[in-house]
């Protein structure tokens, strides 16, 4: 059975999140792993994921061995023409700087929250974040900031770096 290119296993449970959201739009988030921990790229039917105009990669930080499969995954999509995409979900037990690293000169927009990029980063201005991010070689970043809205920051562009906020 196939949804959006993956082979789904009706033997697997779907992993599931939870999002609780306090009045300033701070989250959190509870997640029963489910088929995510045994994800693996040849789960991924390329026949299906060609017909569409985007590759977006959800979740990283949840996809287990496969995070270690994504970066051939993403020079597959781009190969095909595909922009691609990732957000990330944290988990400050694992590497996750270090998995990342390797997807980000592979991607055409990165869309991580204010807590995943201090976590990959280290850094706590989304301006900063988002340059070193633009020098690893992601030319589009999306940095979401809850209630706040969103930094967006094209690299090389005169405005390079704008906060989105959800009451514009």
């Amino acid at each position: 059975d196939l949804v959006w290119g993956v082979i789904r296993d009706p033997a697997l449970r779907t992993t599931t999140s939870v999002v609780f959201v306090d009045p300033a739009g701070e989250k959190s988030i509870l997640t029963a792993l489910g088929a995510s921990l045994v994800f693996a790229a040849e789960h991924l039917d390329w026949e299906r994921i060609a017909a569409h105009r985007l590759f977006f990669l959800s979740q990283f930080g949840y996809l287990g061995a496969f995070e270690a499969e994504a970066p051939a995954v993403l020079a597959r999509a781009r190969a095909l023409g595909m922009p691609t995409a990732l957000d990330m979900a944290s988990d400050a037990s694992r590497p996750l700087a270090e998995l990342l690293a390797p997807c980000l000169p592979l991607l055409d927009y990165f869309i991580p929250s204010y807590e995943d990029a201090r976590l990959v980063t280290g850094l706590t201005e989304p301006a900063a974040m988002a340059e070193r991010f633009h020098a690893a070689g992601v030319p589009v970043v999306a940095i979401k900031l809850g209630a706040a809205g969103a930094w967006v920051s094209v690299a090389g562009a005169d405005r390079k770096s704008t906060r989105l906020n959800s009451s514009h």
